[in-house]
């Protein structure tokens, strides 16, 4: 089974936004789905997070290290993404 990217066909809030019909894609209206870096900037800005919490005086440099490496290879990996899908929980550890 393919397993897409955090930041692929991600289902979420977009008032007004011009595109967003509650006839296209079956979808309603001030919601609809998003791809790209702005769709997982969030996931991982929150793996950051926990990842620093869990390891108290660590360095900007030794958490991105950890979220990079402990990330779910997935298909795709290495070409369409560097890393692979977070793993937040890996990332605490």
């Amino acid at each position: 089974m393919d397993v897409a990217a955090p930041g692929v066909n991600v289902y979420s809030t977009f008032p007004n936004h011009p595109f967003v019909l509650a006839t296209q894609n079956n979808r309603s209206q001030g919601y609809d789905v998003g791809n790209g870096s702005s769709m997982s900037s969030a996931i991982v800005a929150g793996a950051a997070a926990l990842a620093w919490s869990s390891h108290p005086g660590a360095t900007n440099t030794a958490v991105r290290a950890d979220v990079e490496t402990t990330a779910d290879k997935v298909s795709g990996t290495g070409t369409y993404w560097a890393y692979g899908r977070v793993n937040a929980n890996n990332a605490v550890k």
